[in-house]
């Protein structure tokens, strides 16, 4: 029996003398031991690859060139846009010049790493973070070039995917595919994008039996700090645990910090004190980026040794402004172990927390009815104001400000929120987006009494500065704790402005629907969320940070009676996850944003995917026309019973997705 490869290029040959009547071929010679796949070079510099295993026929008529797949699909190709078929391979496929993962970019990674090119195509890395999804940065040897992980378009930077396995890269030009079965299908065809291949393997250094770092902490009173009002001299040392980087003993002041996380009898146990760090000079922890100003979470509610570290990854990944970064320690103080901590940035003006030009004219607000500091009153629903920069308290603070100032230019704010009117004329919406996302998303309820809630303005009294909400801040009563003082077991149906009578209900909801601009900014943002598929890096962030932490968690339980029953909370923690994502967003008004695409850096684009509401759609490649109509949705992933006016996503019985606009 011939060879199959034989079959397919008689098959060519004779389809290339019969078009040799019609007009002068300009198809090069085909050499049956130059290559494996049929090269379609077609006008406009596009390329159709066709490997001989999945190719029956290849013939010429008058006018087409047709190439028909093993699914028994015919590719047909007016003569007029052939160059020529071979089987030769372009000699100027592109390809990646460098890579590498950048920590700037990658929220839990506190380090550059290189990728390290060998052959084949193979890329490998070794990555010390917790969490497997990254944000790589990579070049490419010509303009024209673009990187695909299968049918998705990379943005170096940008475009994240979990690296836990091997990703594969595909370097290509535009117009240049290959066809390939279409995922684990061997029977259907689809093309995929063609050229330069590239596998990245990362190997993780995780030893979760040592890799926890530990903090020693040694008071210059011998005794463990009991106090807010003052600092304690001491010295600080830093187990990095082979994954983090060593601190060699420093000079430190640490104090306790907080309100009622030391008072508050649902604590496992009192004593359990977070704590405020101050160094002489900017110190780099963990790898973190340089400050003076540190905090040591204690989590001390019992289940709640995981919310900061969920809540502040919605946060990076929400790109909410000044998110916090979070590190699992077990904290050494005078040689006694103290329990299971989270290692954080304190937030305020610094360039590791809000990292501003010029701070001269700048305030910090937060909004908390529990502070035991000075208070002002706003115009509107009584909430109370701490004005933390700058701190007039401190006698060596200069500034020209005033209170007076502060708190007119909120109050201008905060009646323009009142009067439902167009709020970007004062507050930077898609800040707000944002803030309110990570909040709003993890139920965060802090904010309706208000505590623990901050908001920031460049320049005081300038109508062209505009108010920024955040950093996220104090995350140990969410996730439905405030509901059933329970974690991760209530809450993801709730209305979150409703979910509960608290002091100030109606502040929030003045401020979530001030204006269309920044209800479409908040509809973007939740888009923008769910299209990186945020959902699905949280939910395996849950399982990666314990993983992580899980020894930290043990010897904590030992010492308070918190951190055995955490294995079983992971399930319930990513099932939570999930359900409120597709709650939230299946309860905003639907906007169309595909003008926002071009110019917004953190869209990443999909060739013919579509997302809706959580659950992911993707359109198959398909030359034949799509057939009946098996599904409509819109664009917030309700499904629809027929066509309505406006943007329609359609799902055919083909398996092809697109979006239909009807005008009337």
């Amino acid at each position: 029996m011939m060879n199959r490869k034989l079959v397919v290029i008689a098959v060519f040959f004779a389809a290339v003398v019969s078009m040799a009547g019609v007009r002068k071929s300009p198809f090069r010679e085909v050499s049956i031991a130059s290559g494996d796949s049929l090269f379609v070079y077609l006008q406009n510099d596009r390329l159709d690859v066709y490997p001989y295993a999945v190719v029956r026929t290849c013939v010429t008529g008058e006018t087409q060139v047709i190439v028909t797949t093993t699914d028994e699909v015919m590719h047909c190709y007016a003569l007029a846009t052939v160059d020529s078929v071979t089987s030769t391979a372009p000699a100027n496929k592109p390809y990646l010049t460098s890579f590498k993962f950048n920590n700037k970019y990658n929220g839990q990674l506190f380090t550059d790493v290189e990728g390290h090119f060998g052959v084949d195509g193979q890329i490998t890395a070794t990555v010390s973070a917790i969490g497997k999804w990254l944000a790589p940065s990579f070049l490419l040897s010509d303009k024209q070039a673009s990187a695909y992980v299968g049918r998705e378009l990379q943005r170096s930077k940008v475009t994240r995917h979990s690296y836990a396995n091997p990703v594969n890269f595909v370097i290509t030009r535009d117009g240049w595919q290959v066809m390939t079965p279409d995922g684990e299908s061997t029977t259907v065809m689809a093309f995929q994008p063609y050229g330069t291949r590239y596998t990245v393997t990362v190997d993780w250094l995780t030893d979760h039996s040592t890799s926890v770092p530990k903090i020693y902490i040694t008071t210059e009173t011998g005794e463990v700090p009991t106090t807010r009002s003052y600092y304690i001299n001491a010295t600080i040392s830093i187990d990095g645990g082979g994954v983090f980087p060593d601190m060699q003993e420093t000079p430190v002041q640490i104090k306790g910090r907080g309100n009622t996380s030391w008072t508050h009898p649902m604590a496992t146990n009192s004593p359990k004190n977070p704590y405020r760090l101050k160094f002489d000079s900017k110190v780099k922890p963990f790898g973190m980026t340089k400050g003076k100003s540190w905090v040591l979470l204690a989590n001390s509610l019992s289940g709640s040794m995981m919310t900061n570290a969920i809540g502040m990854k919605v946060a990076q990944l929400a790109g909410a402004a000044g998110a916090n970064h979070i590190v699992p320690v077990d904290l050494y103080i005078n040689g006694e172990y103290r329990g299971s901590y989270n290692f954080t940035e304190k937030v305020g003006f610094h360039n590791n927390s809000i990292d501003l030009d010029d701070e001269s004219m700048a305030t910090l607000l937060e909004l908390d009815t529990y502070t035991n500091e000075t208070i002002y009153r706003a115009d509107h629903y009584n909430v109370p104001v701490k004005i933390h920069e700058p701190d007039f308290e401190d006698a060596s603070t200069v500034t020209s400000l005033t209170v007076n100032d502060i708190m007119a230019d909120f109050n201008t704010m905060l009646t323009a929120a009142v009067n439902r009117d167009d709020i970007s004329r004062w507050v930077q919406v898609d800040t707000f987006a944002a803030f309110f996302l990570t909040n709003e998303y993890i139920l965060n309820l802090e904010l309706m009494h208000p505590k623990s809630t901050y908001l920031y303005k460049e320049r005081v009294g300038d109508t062209n500065s505009l108010w920024k909400f955040g950093p996220v801040w104090d995350l140990d009563w969410a996730f439905g704790h405030e509901l059933d003082y329970g974690y991760f077991t209530s809450g993801t149906t709730r209305d979150y402005v409703n979910a509960k009578t608290m002091e100030c209900n109606e502040l929030w909801r003045a401020l979530r629907s001030a204006g269309k601009v920044q209800d479409r900014a908040y509809y973007k943002a939740w888009t923008r969320f769910i299209r990186q598929r945020s959902v699905d890096e949280l939910v395996d962030f849950c399982q990666e940070y314990f993983d992580y932490a899980q020894p930290s968690f043990r010897k904590n339980a030992g010492k308070w009676g918190d951190g055995n029953n955490y294995d079983s909370q992971v399930p319930k923690q990513q099932t939570w996850l999930r359900n409120r994502a597709e709650n939230v967003y299946q309860r905003l008004t639907p906007y169309d944003l595909r003008e926002d695409l071009p110019e917004d850096p953190l869209w990443t684009p999909y060739d013919d995917t579509f997302y809706t509401g959580i659950g992911i759609v993707v359109a198959k490649h398909a030359d034949n026309a799509p057939t009946s109509i098996t599904a409509i949705y819109n664009l917030a992933g309700q499904r629809l019973t027929g066509l309505q006016r406006g943007i329609n996503v359609v799902r055919y019985s083909n398996g092809t997705v697109k979006q239909v606009k009807i005008e009337k």
